[in-house]
């Protein structure tokens, strides 16, 4: 987590922004996971994705791409975004649920890197500032969480007959899966749930109770990342409106209480 803290600011400061949720940036399209590859010295991984003179992320439930298998970044773990502890990570760094899909154990904050409201609807695509984007702090800001990279509730996908979702680095299926967490406007009914919305700690069982768009830790409490590069645990007992969720926003002016 602090390495992907590190490229976030490298990144930061190479395109004076940072990556949206989902979205284009600078040289591709993707998630922002997918955009840091660069600065943790996989530019040769990123390059693979090259398409007509544009890095991008196949969505393989496109009908206008070809099959998931030939994507060179769906199917590539990336040890820097797995956590050893996520039993929902199977095969060496694959999604439980989509065992060809390269799975994260993070997730990035929504209210952050995506754009809640734009013409009245959700939006995945933002590009924030350090630090005018965050006038409630750096400090204070989290940016990044834990989340299973699979996940069988929050979702209307079946696979092998199993409900499933989760968190993939490198797929832009946003309504599928996505490695983000905080979407409180949802783009359709099983992607967001209510502000505030608490992070699950060790969930059990993990394959009927973890929810996919929460943040979710496989440890005793929830290892988090601030946009001044620091990393916190939170326990599951702080306050979910006046702790988590002000921790989440970026420009509110709720600080949160004491914890």
């Amino acid at each position: 987590m602090k390495q992907i803290g590190i490229a976030l600011h490298h990144c930061h400061d190479t395109h004076q922004k940072l990556p949206p949720s989902l979205g284009y940036f600078p040289g591709g399209y993707g998630p922002a996971l997918f955009h840091l590859l660069p600065f943790v010295e996989q530019n040769s991984l990123y390059q693979s994705s090259l398409v007509q003179n544009y890095n991008f992320v196949t969505d393989p439930f496109a009908t206008n791409f070809t099959g998931h298998i030939s994507d060179p970044l769906i199917g590539t773990p990336m040890k820097l975004y797995l956590c050893p502890s996520d039993p929902s990570v199977v095969n060496g760094g694959y999604c439980f649920s989509r065992d060809w899909m390269g799975a994260s154990s993070y997730g990035m904050n929504n209210q952050v890197f995506g754009s809640p409201w734009i013409n009245g609807i959700g939006s995945w695509q933002n590009w924030p500032q350090l630090p005018a984007s965050f006038s409630d702090g750096t400090s204070s800001t989290v940016v990044v969480a834990e989340k299973y990279g699979g996940c069988p509730v929050g979702s209307n996908y079946v696979y092998n007959g199993v409900t499933a979702n989760g968190s993939a680095w490198a797929n832009n299926g946003f309504n599928q899966l996505a490695p983000i967490f905080a979407v409180t406007q949802a783009f359709s009914t099983y992607e967001s749930v209510p502000v505030p919305h608490m992070f699950q700690v060790q969930p059990s069982p993990w394959t009927t109770t973890c929810n996919s768009a929460l943040a979710i830790t496989p440890h005793t409490a929830m290892n988090t990342l601030f946009a001044d590069g620091h990393i916190e645990s939170l326990t599951g007992n702080i306050n979910p409106t006046t702790v988590w969720w002000r921790l989440l926003t970026p420009a509110a002016g709720d600080i949160p209480d004491s914890y």
